[in-house]
């Protein structure tokens, strides 16, 4: 036989307790914990956001929650509903616009797309049994696309250090005034 350690757990009703408070105290910990983590990950996003008008950035959130089977407890960064009147002052001209429909395509770019009905764009279309390419048009104003400008992706790679040690401290210092009864 070789070397090991064993070890008995013999339960007291003292442990039991402290246990039993722990596990009831500890979602509030972790809730306080990841809205640490998820606001410097919130503030470095809005950093990182292009400004055109400044909606995009008034428009991204955070929260925190526990999940609907209450085994996690979750946090976010995302981009929320904001309709607004934009001016804008090189075009002279004034529209309501909501970030959230448009966000995605700020952060992954868009490809060269026909808008309106001015213009064609001339495609490689597959036939109907699905094969090669037949040219076909997309009637519509030509949209070159647009570049990609990440900035919630690099705020969490950027801060994912930061984020946890925000969550390591305060949960430390958390379940430690749990733990001592305060």
């Amino acid at each position: 036989m070789g070397f090991g350690v064993k070890m008995v757990f013999t339960s007291s009703k003292a442990i039991i307790n402290d246990l039993t408070l722990l596990d009831k105290k500890a979602p509030a910990a972790a809730r306080k914990a990841l809205r640490k983590a998820t606001g410097i990950v919130l503030r470095s996003a809005r950093q990182m956001a292009p400004i055109d008008t400044r909606l995009l950035r008034r428009s991204i959130k955070s929260r925190v929650y526990v999940a609907k089977d209450k085994s996690a407890v979750l946090g976010e960064v995302y981009v929320d509903h904001n309709k607004t009147m934009v001016i804008r002052k090189s075009r002279k001209t004034a529209s309501v616009a909501d970030p959230y429909f448009y966000a995605h395509l700020v952060e992954l770019g868009t490809k060269p797309h026909a808008t309106g009905k001015d213009s064609q764009l001339w495609l490689q279309r597959p036939d109907k049994k699905g094969r090669g390419g037949i040219p076909g048009r997309q009637r519509g104003r030509y949209h070159p696309g647009a570049k990609p400008k990440p900035y919630l992706r690099p705020a969490l790679e950027k801060n994912k250090s930061a984020a946890m040690a925000a969550i390591e401290s305060t949960l430390d210092a958390e379940l430690q005034r749990i733990w001592n009864g305060r």
